[in-house]
């Protein structure tokens, strides 16, 4: 521990100077002498401030056991909590019947229950979706023996026009390849189609001029200063290939951008407006086969999934296992490797003629199992997993439907290639809409497939649908049990029909006219304010997850029809008077009993009846802990109140706080015992702690209005002969007998749950502390049961929600906002400013005695000065 010390406060233990060379005087211990009286009150100070910091101390000691009592005891949260009769309820149930019932609760009342029949239980309305969801085959795109990237696809390229800096960003593969179907079905040769075969130099350039130049477009509708300006790139072949980028007519500055297009078009930084070198046209496009020179397969791996066992399949570049140069021979490579990794015939790989929905060239990977899920995971490569890569196929892929697609991709001729057995169909407006238990939810193209399903789910509309990629089928399930539950799923079109020649649709505001189109359909038509208000598209979405357009009781078609269960109870312990229960779940409760029905009965079961068994031992053992750890606090706060200082005859302290030169003069031993006796008695006679033990006392003691119970007559009282207690035992502590007690517990347990347990008047009780009357109190003394009395006498010292607590508001909880706020610790910081006082006061008469002495010595050098000349003048003429 630390040790005060007047000298921290002083100037002299600072001083670096000699004094008294002339007058020989110490004048450091003169100058300690003659600032005695100010030293002694720091002294004082100091010693106070030790005193405080050590009751403080006591007080949390206090604090933090009441606190740790409550929490144990007196706190809703805790499963020892007194305050409750389930701290008492160690009866158990004794069933016999478990395999038809499962019981909990009031033991009291299982007693006298007899179930003489269990009839039938309840069932949830129950559907399994008819259809597969998935079409069960992972399919690839169109595979090609050779094609070219764009290497610079994705990248960016900066310019300044007009002191100004733009930049464009080309587009990615994916869209180069949106863009370039488009294209090189109207001009093969001058764009090629790098998806289905390799380009050539021109072809590529063409491609990429032409993706620059419409992303200049795209930058002109952004920027209005631009809107008039002619933007142009182009390749020029001379000596090499040149690349121009104009602006009306004028090359432009080209400032940077990403490193392989800045470069591969021949700039080099500072460059300016022409490029330095010729294009590089090996790093704007590449050239890639499955097999041969440019082979992106050999070496690679990929990694795939059958039912959760995973494979690695590598292409060697002479793979034993054969060639992969065309379409034909990937196919039979991947089956050879198939069959090595799952056996022959699991996993079977096809090639699509594109006769059906499938592209010519795709691949599709199937089970011979239908309850198999086939799955690739991952490649080595990049360039071998992708919707551009090697395979035409993303990681993750499998042979269900992914449930991360959108809506719209799940729609048209794309359906059966990405997966989904059924392709969606939308609303005239091109909306997907179904109706849930008279709820529709509406999706539009962006939605994924899997939101519709946790969209229903979230609504808490009483169904829950989950989905098996085992069985490939949805499952929807009623979430209310029995009779209650409801299952009513349908397609949805909000418009209305019309005939084949066409009739007025009648609204709030007049009418319109709709009629077929050349297909049969109904026209879209809108209101007068452009509302879509009837066509003739229905979203399918019913039918396509679900198999059904209508699905429901009505419709005929539920798997499992819910119904209640149905059992026969007496709850007087009389067979004869059972009557019939009727519940919509399996679980219920009964009379403060919790009932789960197993399964029915049959009539050689017989009644059903429970025993109930009291564990007395178990029950005493907990009530003894509470008075062992009852009695602890109040020995800590009896021994902390009743405890005498060490003082003289005349009554002062005679061990007071040590100082830091006094502590060095003694053992380690000895300063303990020391400090043993100095904090001896800080609380002695506190009138806060008697207050909480005369409380206490009283709320063991003073009998509970309207009960004949107490403590003493249940083998718990304050004190016996011979007990460790002294003064009569005024600390309060109890004593258990436990013969009597454990009597008491066997014979009536209900009267010592009341006993503890009683709820006052809540008018009171659920009042603030800070609001009862002196009447309020006396009335919650009188009628609450002894946890409570404790509780409130706990939560008036340390404190609870929204109450500080006297001996909180005394000395503060360690880590706590009252720790600085609180009465000690204010004196404290009174000591505090008094100490910070005293010290200047100190140091100022230091420095004025030290200046004085200073003084002196200069006098006393002068008079010596002058008297070694007077003798030199003297001894001079002799």
């Amino acid at each position: 521990m630390n040790y005060y010390s007047v000298n921290n406060y002083s100037s002299i233990k600072s001083r670096k100077g000699i004094g008294g060379l002339m007058s020989g005087l110490d004048v450091d211990s003169i100058v300690e002498q003659l600032t005695l009286t100010t030293r002694t009150k720091i002294q004082k100070q100091l010693q106070q401030k030790q005193l405080i910091e050590w009751k403080q101390e006591a007080y949390r000691e206090i604090i933090n056991k009441l606190s740790a009592f409550q929490n144990k005891y007196l706190s809703s949260t805790s499963s020892s909590n007194i305050l409750k009769s389930t701290f008492f309820n160690v009866t158990t149930i004794e069933n016999r019947f478990s395999d038809y019932v499962k019981v909990s609760g009031s033991a009291a009342n299982a007693s006298n229950i007899v179930i003489t029949s269990i009839d039938r239980l309840a069932t949830n309305s129950q559907y399994v979706a008819g259809n597969n969801l998935s079409a069960k085959s992972l399919n690839t795109g169109a595979i090609r023996e050779q094609w070219s990237d764009i290497s610079v696809a994705g990248q960016s390229l900066e310019f300044k026009y007009n002191g100004k800096t733009y930049s464009i960003s080309l587009d990615s593969n994916s869209d180069f390849k949106k863009t370039f179907a488009e294209l090189y079905a109207t001009d093969p040769d001058v764009y090629g189609n790098q998806y289905g075969e390799a380009l050539n130099d021109t072809q590529a350039l063409n491609q990429i001029a032409y993706i620059m130049n419409k992303a200049l477009g795209d930058l002109k509708s952004k920027y209005e200063e631009l809107a008039d300006v002619d933007f142009n790139v182009e390749f020029t072949q001379g000596d090499g290939i040149d690349f121009s980028f104009t602006a009306n007519g004028e090359q432009v500055e080209v400032t940077g951008g990403s490193s392989g297009l800045f470069g591969a078009l021949g700039y080099e930084a500072g460059s300016g407006s022409t490029p330095v070198n010729s294009v590089n046209v090996s790093q704007l496009y590449q050239i890639k086969s499955l097999g041969g020179e440019h082979s992106v397969l050999a070496g690679a791996s990929i990694t795939v999934s059958l039912n959760g066992v995973a494979k690695v399949l590598t292409f060697e570049k002479n793979d034993i296992d054969g060639t992969y140069n065309t379409v034909e021979e990937l196919r039979d490579i991947l089956q050879a490797k198939l069959d090595k990794a799952f056996g022959a015939g699991k996993v079977i790989v096809t090639l699509n003629d594109g006769s059906g929905d499938l592209a010519n060239g795709s691949l599709s990977f199937t089970t011979a199992d239908p309850y198999s899920v086939f799955q690739i995971t991952g490649s080595t490569s990049s360039a071998v997993l992708s919707e551009t890569g090697a395979l035409r196929v993303g990681a993750f892929e499998s042979n269900r439907a992914n449930l991360t697609r959108t809506l719209g991709q799940y729609t048209g001729e794309d359906a059966v290639k990405n997966g989904l057995a059924t392709a969606l169909t939308a609303n005239a407006d091109g909306k997907y809409r179904i109706s849930v238990n008279g709820h529709i939810f509406t999706f539009s193209a962006t939605n994924q497939l899997g939101d519709i399903i946790s969209r229903i789910n979230n609504a808490n509309i009483g169904v829950k649908i989950t989905y098996s990629s085992t069985t490939d089928r949805y499952t929807i399930t009623a979430t209310d049990g029995g009779t209650a539950g409801k299952i009513e799923i349908k397609n949805v079109s909000d418009f209305e029909a019309v005939d084949s020649e066409g009739r007025k649709i009648l609204t709030d505001e007049g009418y319109l006219i709709a009629g077929y189109d050349e297909n049969g359909n109904a026209i879209l038509a809108t209101d007068k304010d452009g509302n879509y208000i009837m066509g003739g598209a229905v979203s399918n979405l019913s039918e396509a997850l679900f198999g059904a357009s209508e699905i429901g009781a009505s419709a005929g078609n539920l798997t499992t029809v819910g119904e209640d269960a149905v059992l026969h109870v007496s709850f007087d312990g009389n067979p004869a008077n059972a009557v019939e229960i009727v519940r919509s779940s399996n679980s219920f409760v009964l009379d403060d009993v919790s009932f789960e029905l197993k399964k029915a009965t049959t009539p050689d079961v017989g009644n059903i009846t429970f025993t109930v068994n009291n564990n007395t031992d178990q029950l005493f053992d907990k009530i003894k802990s509470f008075v062992d750890e009852y009695n602890e606090i109040i020995s800590l706060i009896y021994n902390k109140y009743s405890e005498k200082p060490a003082v003289d005859e005349d009554g002062r302290r005679t061990y007071l706080p040590l100082s830091e030169e006094q502590a060095k003069e003694m053992t380690q031993d000895q300063i303990d015992k020391w400090n043993e006796k100095a904090k001896q008695g800080l609380l002695y006679g506190d009138s806060t702690l008697n207050s909480l033990l005369i409380e206490l006392r009283r709320a063991l003691n003073d009998t509970v209005a309207e009960l004949s119970t107490t403590l003493a007559k249940i083998g718990i009282t304050t004190g016996s002969p011979g007990s460790w207690t002294v003064s009569n035992n005024n600390s309060g502590q109890l004593v258990i007998d436990e013969e009597k007690l454990r009597a008491a517990l066997a014979s009536n347990p209900q009267e010592i749950i009341d006993l503890f347990t009683r709820q006052a008047d809540p008018s009171i009780a659920d009042k603030p502390y800070s609001e009862w009357t002196t009447a309020d109190a006396r009335e919650f003394h009188n009628t609450a049961g002894i946890a409570h009395r404790i509780k409130v006498a706990l939560d008036n010292a340390v404190g609870t929600f929204g109450i500080t607590g006297t001996l909180i508001r005394l000395a503060g909880k360690p880590n706590h906002l009252s720790s600085s706020n609180n009465l000690l610790s204010s004196q404290l910081s009174q000591i505090g400013t008094e100490i910070s006082r005293l010290r200047d006061r100190l140091k100022s008469e230091e420095s004025r005695w030290f200046a004085k002495f200073t003084m002196l010595e200069t006098y006393l050098s002068s008079i010596s000065a002058q008297s070694e000349y007077l003798s030199s003048l003297l001894y001079g003429r002799m």
